[in-house]
């Protein structure tokens, strides 16, 4: 999701923030550093002999002490015609990377979930004009 950000705030480091796709490409140059290899496969099962985790995927098999799972989750913008051109402009994604941005902007929240409420109060560290969309 960092691709979409023009700027964000609210990063150690980064005093004056950092462009999305800046940060992405110093941490690809960052983890060679920590001898790591960075693979894009699909974990196909996963078993343990109670010590090491033996993983099974479509190109190759790792065996490792531990395992991140990282699900590749991402938020989807709504349905909405020209929201693509709003992307990091004027719709967000994160209130930790976007809200020191939005201070004292009127802000909308779109959810219908506990996250949506999580978010709308949060935002209200930031602003005073926070409305909250469930759409129904």
């Amino acid at each position: 999701m960092a691709k979409w950000e023009a700027e964000m705030q609210n990063y150690l480091g980064f005093p004056y923030g950092i462009a999305g796709t800046a940060l992405l490409d110093r941490g690809m140059d960052q983890a060679p550093r920590f001898d790591v290899d960075i693979v894009e496969d699909e974990v196909q099962s996963m078993t343990t002999d109670g010590e090491t985790l033996h993983t099974q995927r479509r190109q190759s098999s790792y065996d490792a002490k531990r395992v991140l799972i990282a699900t590749g989750l991402t938020h989807l913008p709504p349905h909405v015609l020209g929201v693509k051109e709003c992307m990091g402009e004027s719709l967000f994604f994160c209130k930790d990377c976007d809200a020191y941005r939005l201070q004292g902007q009127r802000v909308g929240i779109i959810g219908r979930n506990n996250e949506a409420v999580d978010y709308a109060l949060g935002m209200l560290l930031f602003t005073q004009s926070v409305m909250l969309a469930t759409n129904g």
